[in-house]
C-alpha cells in the first residue's frame, strides 16, 4: 500500500472530526453521559459541537490523580529521580486547582446527580475545596464523596485527624433534603450535627477519628440511615447501634483502630446484614431478629480469651442464617468450652461460607464444630488460600502434611446431623488437589446422604504444579465413594 501524503492524513482525520461533529445534540449528549467523567472531558477534542458538552454532565468525578500522573511519579521514585517526582506532584496540584476551579465557575446545571472530588491532604487550599464542595450542595447533590487522603501514605491511620473540616452546606437545609449517600474519607466530621441530613440512606465514614460515643450519636441522628460503612476508625473505642438506628439494613466494620469496648448491637430492628473484619474483642448482639447474614473476619489476637469471645459471638448469631468466617476462626473456636459443638439449639444457619482457609488439621476440628451446630446446613462453601492467619498473627505457607484423613475420621465418631438430611450443595473455589482437599472430600462424599451438587473451580494460576494437574487430581473424586445416590460432580 502507498504511504498516504501529509494532505490526505490531515483530510481523513478531518473527515472523521466532521463526521463526529455532524452528530445530533441528542446523539451527542446521549454518549457523553455513558462516558466516564475524565473520557467525558477529553471529548472535547472531537469538534466544536462537543468541545463544552461535558459541563452539561451531573456525574461529576474530579481526581487529583489524573492531573499527577501517579504512575510516571512512582517509576521516577523507583528510579531514585525524587525530586523529579516532587515537581510532577507539585505541578499536577496546581493544573488541578485551576481546572476545578475554573469547573465550579463555570457549570450551570441546576441539579448535580453525584459529585466525587478526590485531592489529597487540602489543607492549605481549605477556602476553594469548601467552596467547592459548598456549590456543589447548592445544586442539591444527591451523592457526595471526599476522599481528601494521600494515596501515597502506606499507613491506613496516617491523617485520621482530618484535613478538612466539612463546610457548612454539608451539614445544612438542602443537603438535608437532598443527599441521598455521602463517603467521606479523610475529613472532620461532626457526628451530631448529621442528624440535619433527613435524606441521608448510605454513610461512608473512613480514616477518620470519632469519639467513643461518635457512632452512637451518628446513627441515633440519623434514624432513617439504612447503610452504614466504617472503615479505619481511630478513637472509636465502642461501635453501638441501637432501637434509635430503627431502618438500618447494613453495617460494615472494617479495620477499625481496636475497639477495647467492643462492638455492641442492641434492638436493631432492621438490621439484615453486619459484616466485621478486624481486631478480635467484646461483641453483644441482643434481640436483633432480622439479621439473615453475618461476615466475620480476624486479623490477628495473642489474647488467651479470643476463643471465649469468637464462640460468644456465634453463639449470639443464632439468628442468621447465612455466615461467613476466616480460617482464624476456625482455629481457636474449639479451644472454648465445647470442643465439638456450640451450646445453642436453636441455630438457623442454611448457607457457611469458609473463607481463605486450607482445610488442614488445625482447621478441621472448627468446622465439625460449625458443621455440626448448624443441623439446617443446606449449602457449604469453600474459599481456598495457600496462606492462612494462624493466631500467632502471622500468615504461613500451608504445608502441614498431618494425617487430616485421620482427623475426618474422628469428626465422623460424633455425629453432624446435617449430613443425614440436609446438606446438599457444596462448592470449593481455587481448588489445587492438595491432599488436604481431597480428603475433605471423600468424608464429604461418603457421609452427605442428600447431597445434591458439588461444583470443584480449579485454581487457574496454581503455585505449585500445573492447571492440568489440579484438574487431574479433581477427577479423582468422580471415582470416591458416595453416599448420595444422586449426586452431580461438576469441575471446571
Amino acid at each position: 500500500m502507498a504511504n498516504l501524503s501529509p494532505s490526505t492524513k490531515v483530510s481523513k482525520k478531518q473527515g472523521v472530526v466532521d463526521l463526529f461533529d455532524a452528530l445530533p445534540d441528542d446523539l451527542i449528549a446521549h454518549i457523553i453521559s455513558f462516558l466516564p467523567f475524565k473520557e467525558a472531558v477529553r471529548s472535547s477534542c472531537l469538534g466544536r459541537r462537543w468541545r463544552y458538552r461535558w459541563l452539561e454532565l451531573r456525574r461529576i468525578d474530579l481526581d487529583e490523580s489524573h492531573f499527577t500522573q501517579s504512575e510516571m511519579r512512582q517509576l521516577l521514585e523507583l528510579d531514585g529521580l525524587q525530586p523529579f517526582d516532587y515537581g510532577l506532584r507539585l505541578s499536577g496540584r496546581r493544573h488541578f486547582l485551576d481546572f476545578v476551579s475554573r469547573f465550579v465557575a463555570r457549570y450551570a446545571e441546576p441539579q448535580v446527580e453525584s459529585f466525587r472530588l478526590a485531592f489529597s491532604n487540602p489543607k492549605e487550599h481549605a477556602d476553594k475545596v469548601r467552596a467547592w464542595v459548598g456549590a456543589m450542595v447548592a445544586l442539591k447533590v444527591e451523592n457526595l464523596e471526599l476522599d481528601l487522603t494521600d494515596p501515597d501514605e502506606e499507613e491506613p491511620f496516617e491523617g485520621n485527624y482530618g484535613y478538612l473540616d466539612l463546610p457548612e452546606e454539608v451539614y445544612g437545609e438542602l443537603a438535608g433534603r437532598w443527599l441521598r449517600t455521602m463517603t467521606l474519607t479523610g475529613c472532620d466530621v461532626q457526628p451530631e450535627r448529621l442528624g440535619a441530613l433527613h435524606a441521608l440512606r448510605v454513610l461512608s465514614l473512613s480514616r477518620i477519628a470519632i469519639a467513643r460515643d461518635g457512632v452512637e450519636k451518628l446513627t441515633a441522628s440519623c434514624p432513617l440511615l439504612e447503610e452504614l460503612y466504617l472503615d479505619h476508625l481511630t478513637d472509636t473505642e465502642e461501635i453501638t447501634i441501637t432501637s434509635a438506628s430503627r431502618r438500618l439494613r447494613v453495617l460494615d466494620i472494617n479495620e477499625c483502630d481496636p475497639i477495647p469496648y467492643g462492638v455492641r448491637l442492641i434492638q436493631v430492628p432492621a438490621l439484615e446484614l453486619f459484616r466485621y473484619m478486624g481486631f478480635t474483642g467484646n461483641f453483644v448482639v441482643d434481640t436483633v431478629n432480622t439479621l439473615e447474614e453475618a461476615e466475620l473476619y480476624f486479623i490477628w489476637d495473642d489474647s488467651d480469651d479470643a476463643s471465649e469471645l469468637l464462640r460468644d459471638l456465634l453463639e449470639d448469631l443464632n439468628m442468621v442464617t447465612s455466615l461467613t468466617v476466616c480460617s482464624f476462626l476456625l482455629q481457636v473456636v474449639p479451644f472454648a468450652d465445647n470442643p465439638w459443638q456450640l451450646s445453642s439449639s436453636k441455630n438457623k444457619v442454611k448457607h457457611l461460607t469458609l473463607d481463605g482457609v486450607t482445610l488442614l488439621k488445625d482447621e478441621i476440628q472448627g468446622i465439625g464444630l460449625l458443621m455440626r451446630s448448624y443441623p439446617q446446613l443446606t449449602s457449604l462453601s469453600i474459599i481456598l488460600s495457600d496462606t492462612k492467619l494462624r493466631p500467632s498473627g502471622n500468615g504461613q505457607p500451608s504445608d502441614e502434611e498431618a494425617d487430616v484423613e485421620g482427623s475426618w475420621e474422628e469428626q465422623s465418631g460424633v455425629p453432624i446431623p446435617c449430613l443425614v438430611d440436609h446438606l446438599q450443595y457444596v462448592t470449593i473455589e481455587n481448588f489445587t488437589g492438595h491432599q488436604s482437599q481431597l480428603k475433605f472430600m471423600k468424608f464429604i462424599l461418603k457421609s452427605a446422604k442428600a447431597l445434591l451438587a458439588v461444583h470443584i473451580y480449579v485454581d487457574p494460576t496454581p503455585t505449585t504444579g500445573t492447571l492440568e494437574c489440579c484438574l487431574e487430581e479433581a477427577r479423582k473424586m468422580l471415582g470416591y465413594e458416595k453416599a448420595s445416590e444422586v449426586v452431580m460432580i461438576t469441575i471446571s
